[in-house]
């Protein structure tokens, strides 16, 4: 029976570093769906969220009980149709899809694109 080798924990370290090497940088995650989808794009999908956010701020505020669900609701259904005509790809709907939280909170926190006028 062959003995089991033992490796290292400099080779462990080094093994690992190799994986995330080849592995790692497969498509980017969110960063780089962010900065592949153009500067226009991205002020889009800023703005459309940026909207969406105020105008349930505003329903918040305004509104209580079966208004405001239904304010909520209009107001997310009215960005999903404007996100979906963004992103007409399943690439990157699925990408949106599955990291929307990450994808809002990274867009939110980026400073505005400066104009140029």
């Amino acid at each position: 029976m062959k003995a089991v080798a033992r490796l290292s924990a400099a080779q462990l370290f080094l093994a690992g570093l190799v994986t995330l090497l080849v592995f790692g940088s497969c498509g980017g995650g969110v960063n780089g769906f962010l900065n592949g989808l153009g500067e226009r794009r991205r002020e889009r999908l800023r703005s459309i969220l940026v909207q969406e956010q105020t105008s349930i701020a505003a329903a918040r505020q305004q509104l209580r009980g079966p208004a405001r669900r239904e304010a909520v609701r209009r107001s997310k259904a009215r960005s999903a149709a404007r996100l979906d005509s963004l992103l007409p790809h399943s690439y990157e709907q699925r990408k949106l899809q599955h990291r929307f939280g990450k994808i809002k909170r990274q867009l939110l926190h980026r400073p505005p694109a400066p104009t140029v006028y």
